[in-house]
């Protein structure tokens, strides 16, 4: 281990500017690996925040796993994204914040035809 890093010493003092454009390319990576993790898993959530999200996908899995609706989860989140304006790559629950919540419920619940009231069937 400590040949390694004198080696890897010598070879930083001779070539700094090699050395930075390797660290640059190290953080581009580990930068973007945040960003695939955060859209694998969503962003943070406080309380509040996790319940809507909570209801939202209660209300959007009866969208798209009972038949006659929508017929696979794709499609649904096409809909869904068709229907608040956004891309679809950018429709996902788990990214959503709280009033986006409440958009999606409401569209979900008028498409099924439930009453706006209802919390949970």
């Amino acid at each position: 281990m400590k040949l390694c890093l004198q080696v890897m010493q010598k070879y930083m003092e001779k070539n700094m500017v090699m050395v930075n454009a390797i660290y640059v390319e190290i953080v581009e990576l580990l930068l973007e690996f945040i960003q695939v993790l955060i859209f694998r898993f969503g962003t943070l959530a406080n309380n509040e925040l996790r319940e809507y999200r909570k209801q939202a996908h209660y209300w959007f899995d009866k969208l798209w796993q009972k038949p006659t609706r929508i017929s696979t989860r794709y499609k649904a989140y096409s809909w869904l994204a068709h229907e608040m304006h956004l891309k679809r790559e950018d429709t996902h629950i788990a990214h959503f914040e709280i009033e986006q919540c409440k958009q999606a419920i409401s569209l979900v619940k008028r498409r099924l035809g439930v009453n706006e009231k209802a919390l949970w069937i």
